[in-house]
């Protein structure tokens, strides 16, 4: 089968989205079905991920917020020819456009993930222009499109209320499972100085404010004193959007954290009990996973949680918004809810803390069998099936 993803960027600061595009791709390729990624170009600003050799990579430079790319049907078709189907990524922005006009004119099944961004709370985010774009031609693409791709069955919710009459497949993100106990947990030169013999509570992900990262900071600072064995550690940066600076702000007012911020070199004091790192990939993220003991998300609201699922296939008890699919956790004792606007998170936090590392262990190995059907290839095989229903 000829497959083309088609997503707006493969810049790394996009997270999700992308990550979960390449292994489905890559897995796919390895199946033998002819691959290609096509995506977007920031000249100068994207920071790419590379691709399995046997994925083909077209790069077509895009210009703007919207992210306009020219001649991308004809691209296309000189570099790939016909697909049998083109799944695309994310919506708003110009692949979704350029991939609806070509699967019309060629007769192409079209199957469009949203990524979390047709959710009411996603729409009133840039509301102005979104709201053009969609009176204009999304809202008629999206009615189009052959079937939709959905992360979990929130999202699938959330679709047909917008959609009744299109179809919905709900197929979660996938997840590397292999070789999770093997490399090495002290890959932290860096960092490894400061944490010592510490416990480390982890959040990964972006920085930005619906995010809970401000509820996390004011309770560390109130239970810090409690746990001077533990030590917050933050991955993830603001896109330069400006959130980095409303946290060290709110850090500088703490009276009982001492932080270091490596990004930006700043440091209140030795001896910190938090750490933000910046954005870790590959090797080093691989590594901070292994180094924890607890992992933390207090999102307000998630469509899937790719971090949530990574700290379950690292073993890691969990502490998360009931506003995630993952809505088992506690009958499968791997972790604790948030109630709504994290205001039960002092009792969690004293909670989780005060648990033995043999404890957290035990409810980390839940977690793992929480998320053992989300192996790539099985995810990468329900997605070639779903492209054959409609193809």
């Amino acid at each position: 089968m000829k497959i083309i993803h088609n997503i707006y960027a493969i810049d790394k600061t996009i997270g999700g989205p992308i990550f979960s595009m390449k292994l489905i791709a890559e897995a796919q390729a390895a199946m033998g079905h002819e691959v290609t990624v096509v995506s977007g170009q920031s000249l100068g600003h994207d920071r790419p991920i590379s691709f399995d050799t046997n994925v083909k990579l077209i790069l077509i430079p895009s210009y703007t917020k919207y992210r306009y790319m020219f001649n991308w049907s004809s691209i296309v078709k000189k570099e790939i020819g016909i697909p049998d189907v083109i799944h695309t990524y994310g919506v708003w922005t110009y692949h979704n456009l350029a991939a609806y006009g070509f699967s019309i004119k060629y007769n192409i099944a079209h199957i469009v993930a949203p990524c979390g961004m047709l959710y009411k709370e996603a729409r009133t985010k840039s509301s102005i222009i979104k709201n053009i774009v969609w009176k204009t031609y999304q809202k008629n693409i999206l009615k189009s499109t052959k079937c939709f791709h959905a992360k979990s069955s929130q999202e699938s919710n959330s679709l047909l209320s917008l959609f009744p009459d299109n179809k919905v497949q709900v197929i979660p993100n996938p997840l590397v499972l292999d070789d999770r106990d093997n490399g090495d947990k002290n890959n932290f030169s860096f960092i490894d100085n400061y944490i010592a013999d510490k416990r480390v509570l982890l959040y990964i992900g972006r920085l930005v404010k619906r995010k809970g990262i401000e509820d996390l900071i004011n309770v560390w600072d109130q239970n810090a004193l409690s746990f001077p064995d533990w030590c917050v550690v933050i991955v993830g940066d603001d896109e330069k959007k400006g959130y980095l600076k409303t946290m060290l702000d709110q850090l500088e007012k703490c009276k009982n954290i001492n932080y270091i911020d490596f990004e930006n070199k700043k440091s209140k004091k030795s001896n910190p009990n938090l750490i933000i790192t910046g954005s870790l990939y590959g090797k080093q993220k691989d590594a901070i996973f292994k180094r924890a003991s607890i992992f933390i998300n207090p999102s307000n609201f998630e469509n899937f949680g790719m971090t949530i699922a990574e700290a379950f296939s690292y073993s890691l008890p969990a502490i998360i918004s009931k506003n995630t699919p993952w809505t088992k956790i506690e009958d499968k004792k791997c972790g604790w809810f948030l109630n709504e606007n994290n205001k039960n998170l002092d009792i969690v936090f004293k909670t989780a803390l005060a648990l033995d590392a043999p404890h957290l262990k035990k409810m980390g190995r839940n977690g793992l069998q929480v998320v053992k059907h989300l192996k790539k290839d099985n995810i990468a095989k329900q997605i070639i099936m779903l492209y054959e229903k409609y193809s």
